[in-house]
């Protein structure tokens, strides 16, 4: 019966889901394909004529009309189940940089109807002005000026840190990190400003990342976080419908039905924005948009992809009219290539872009003193288990597995030997405390699991980044006392964090999951990486890329990872070897290479220069 009771919830989970995306699929179809084509169609303007004032309407011609991008003029969807014109909440992406995303009001699902007819009979002098919702630059373009449209769908860490990654590459390789003090006070835009370059004119450079999908997409297509989020964590269900989509009769209605749906809002998005250079980090960014510059006229924008798949590429990815495609590996391009709309001069094999902290393969600082930066023991062997962006993976299971193992280990060996004396600097720690293992857990943006994982393991037992771990004066012990109650294991929890390259280079292993970021993060710091599970699919051919490379492997079941951890711990010397082979596969300067390739030759940014070798 204790087996058979969780059984039934996840089948009735799963009945549940299929209802709601077949009956979303069949509105959906029935309001793009069926009777409902005006709604979108129709447009409303804020000042209209005298006709239009008494009829309440005004029609918009079939995908060709002209959208004026004034100031002082706002667009609205004339809908009985959803208005444009209602500033909302807006719904913004979580960043660890300094740069401030698109954030526009999400387009609403039906059950919202009644809400925002009510906010759509306010006055227009109520209503922002247009630039507040689809020109996510936040003004008119100025003449010399240069914008980058990145656009994403925020499915998982990686395809945001990709944006982000390239963000501080262009800002790196064109700018000065100058801010536009009107922009900045109207709508927090972050300019870059281009210096003087030998031989050309100062231009100016804007670039901005939009989750498109969620933040400019019809219902159910805004929902695709969610989507997103409850396949990952059912992965027969995920395998179900990815290999269902890559048949070529669904994907070619799945690309037509993302169109169809979406157009009248992508279309404002791109002529609103009117971007230079169109740059997609989503395998389900390329082609919607595609068609929608085809269609209003925007032929002379390139859209240019930056696949973030490590080895098995989503189907997606691959779409005619593409302007350049950026790889990471080998293996991606053989099968760009197998696609008989992509030529191979479009494919640039470089690598995946990583964050700034990734640039280099070479430490400036050792294992021991960014350990003390971060507060952690210096002398102890560090394993490091991360659940990802979005904290996937199974993470309190691998986390109590890997902690039983090292706690039946009786005297683990110490990682480095304590020179400063008896007593570790600044912890009161003596260097004969038990213990000799650490545990750091970052557990992404699941507090579900953070906090399961802190009751497993109490704060007073662990140590936080922030600061010492708080006592009460009925608390006030000797630190070792408490931490020898988990074991001989020191457990640190963490949430979300935004030092990851520090984090990494404290540690002297890696247990994740197979995503390829964090896998391309692991080689440059020359971090053993140990797998603990994947998403089936474009994740699949991580795992052949980590262990035929020598520096990693995959342990789906609990106990053997565990046992994995420990004699990784055990065996510096094989650590050791483990991180010199996964530097030969580091792609450090991808990066800027990608962002120095689209800007010197692409948008013009600088005199062209000779580019790397394929």
């Amino acid at each position: 019966m204790s087996s058979f009771l969780p059984m039934l919830g996840r089948l009735c989970g799963t009945v549940q889901f299929l209802c709601f995306f077949i009956y979303s699929l069949l509105i959906s179809v029935w309001e793009t394909f069926g009777g409902c084509k005006v709604r979108r169609r129709r447009v409303t303007h804020n000042t209209p004529s005298p006709e239009d004032q008494q009829d309440g309407k005004q029609q918009l011609d079939t995908g060709k009309a002209t959208i004026q991008q004034q100031q002082s003029t706002c667009i609205s969807i004339n809908d009985d189940s959803t208005t444009l014109d209602d500033p909302g909440s807006p719904s913004s992406i979580p960043s660890t940089a300094t740069h401030t995303w698109a954030s526009p009001p999400r387009p609403s699902s039906p059950d919202k109807s009644k809400k925002q007819q009510q906010q759509g009979q306010q006055s227009a002098s109520e209503k922002p002005p247009c630039g507040d919702r689809y020109n996510v630059f936040g003004g008119p373009k100025r003449e010399g000026v240069r914008r980058i449209l990145i656009v994403l769908s925020d499915t998982g860490g990686g395809h945001k840190t990709a944006a982000l990654s390239l963000e501080q590459a262009f800002d790196h390789l064109y700018g000065n990190n100058g801010d536009d003090a009107d922009a900045a006070a109207a709508r927090q835009v972050k300019r870059v400003l281009m210096e003087e370059w030998e031989g050309g004119e100062g231009v100016q450079l804007e670039i901005r990342a939009v989750d498109v999908w969620t933040d400019f997409a019809r219902y159910p297509f805004n929902e695709f976080v969610w989507y997103f989020r409850f396949y990952a964590a059912r992965p027969q269900l995920w395998v179900f419908f990815y290999s269902l989509f890559t048949l070529w009769p669904f994907k070619r209605f799945a690309e037509a039905w993302g169109f169809h749906h979406n157009y009248d809002h992508f279309a404002r998005l791109l002529q609103a924005s009117q971007p230079d250079l169109l740059l997609s980090v989503h395998p389900l960014c390329q082609h919607p948009f595609l068609r929608t510059m085809a269609t209003i006229g925007m032929h002379n924008v390139p859209l240019v992809t930056v696949v973030t798949d490590l080895q098995t590429p989503h189907i997606f990815w691959w779409a005619p009219g593409v302007h350049t495609y950026f790889v990471p590996s080998d293996a991606v391009r053989t099968l760009a290539l197998k696609q008989p709309f992509i030529d191979e001069s479009q494919v640039r094999v470089r690598g995946l872009p990583l964050r700034k902290g990734f640039w280099s393969t070479e430490r400036s600082t050792s294992k021991q003193a960014m350990r003390a930066a971060l507060g952690w023991r210096e002398d102890a062997a560090t394993c490091l288990v991360i659940g990802g962006g979005e904290g996937i993976g199974g993470l309190a299971a691998t986390v109590r597995a890997i902690v039983s193992q090292l706690k039946r280990h009786k005297s683990p060996p110490i990682s480095t030997s304590n020179k400063g004396g008896d007593e570790e600097k600044g912890s009161g720690i003596p260097s004969s405390s038990p213990a000799s293992y650490q545990l750091i857990v970052v557990c992404g943006r699941n507090d579900g699991v953070k906090n399961k994982l802190e009751r497993l393991f109490p704060p007073k037992s662990h140590h936080h980044a922030s600061r010492r771990p708080h006592l009460s004066k009925s608390e006030k012990k000797p630190l070792v006392s408490q931490r020898a109650k988990a074991g001989a294991v020191w457990v640190g929890i963490y949430g979300f964090v935004d030092n990851m390259s520090d984090v990494m280079a404290a540690a002297d292993c890696l247990v994740t999951k197979a995503g390829p970021g964090t896998i391309a993060e692991a080689c440059t710091q020359g971090l053993p990486v140990l797998l603990s599970s994947y998403l089936p699919g474009q994740e699949t051919g991580n795992i052949p890329f980590v262990e035929d490379g020598r520096f990693g492997a995959y342990a789906p079941r609990k106990d053997a990872l565990g046992r994995a951890v420990r004699r990784w711990l055990d065996d510096p010397d094989m650590r050791d070897e483990m991180g010199r082979r996964a530097i030969e596969k580091a792609t450090p300067s991808a990066t800027l290479q990608i962002a120095r390739e689209i800007g010197d030759g692409i948008v013009g940014l600088r005199p062209q220069q000779q580019q790397p070798q394929q």
